[in-house]
């Protein structure tokens, strides 16, 4: 390569750098503050960090926290959340009815299977051979069915303690959820035109942290809502493992 096209390559890739670092400070000038609390921003950058690791100073890094969702999908997400926790309250007592009536088997059935070793053990010591062949048959099934009953029992709390996680899960989400409508609402005041001063920074601030606290206690729950309904499906499946054996 000649002299000539060396210094040919070496003027046209300096004009590029010159091209690119231009449109890049006209782009940066064009960066649209962040509405009326901008001024706010820059003056909060007394932090000692670069310009540019903050754009938008700590204000504009707090409003970056949290993205709002439309005011009106939180408000359809709250109806759904208090239909769910009215909808959870009302199955809970007619579980912990089931639950009572399914303790209440167990015991009659209990009583059974022990009158019938009873008059089992009366029969050995007579040495009535067709009593003991008719008790046994009868000691056996109600063995069985006593083991399935007790299934039955085991289900029935499973599910009334689920249903007690969904209650707690739907009480979480709807603080949580009223929590998220106050963030956005003051999320709009700050960006909405009016002016804000460090009080109006601080509250959001505070709203901010409660929400989040919030949204990690209704995950919580919601986690332990899961984990029941897990229990409470495995419970039904040795529920069905157990009336197949009652059906042979």
């Amino acid at each position: 390569m000649t002299t000539r096209v060396k210094s040919i390559f070496r003027s046209a890739a300096g004009l590029v750098l010159i091209s690119v670092f231009s449109v890049n400070q006209g782009r940066g000038s064009q960066q649209p503050p962040i509405a009326p609390i901008a001024s706010v921003a820059r003056d909060g950058l007394g932090t000692g960090l670069p310009p540019s690791l903050l754009r938008d100073g700590p204000v504009g890094e707090l409003l970056a926290v949290y993205a709002p969702r439309n005011r009106e999908e939180i408000k359809r997400l709250l109806d759904a959340a208090h239909t769910d926790k009215e909808t959870a309250d009302a199955d809970v007592k007619e579980s912990r009815r089931v639950v009572e009536a399914a303790e209440g088997r167990v015991k009659i059935m209990e009583g059974e299977v022990k009158t019938t070793k009873t008059r089992l053990g009366v029969a050995n010591k007579t040495k009535s051979d067709s009593d003991r062949t008719s008790l046994n048959m009868d000691l056996k099934r109600q063995e069985a069915e006593l083991k399935y009953i007790e299934r039955v029992r085991d289900v029935n709390k499973a599910d009334s303690a689920w249903l007690d996680s969904r209650i707690a899960a739907a009480s979480a989400r709807v603080k949580a959820l009223e929590d998220e409508a106050n963030v956005a609402k003051k999320y709009d005041e700050l960006t909405g035109g009016r002016s804000a001063d460090s009080s109006d920074i601080a509250g959001y601030r505070e709203l901010l942290k409660r929400m989040l606290n919030s949204h990690e206690e209704s995950a919580n729950r919601a986690q332990d809502a899961a984990s029941r309904q897990k229990t409470a499906a495995s419970r039904r499946l040795e529920q069905l493992d157990e009336l197949t054996k009652l059906n042979k």
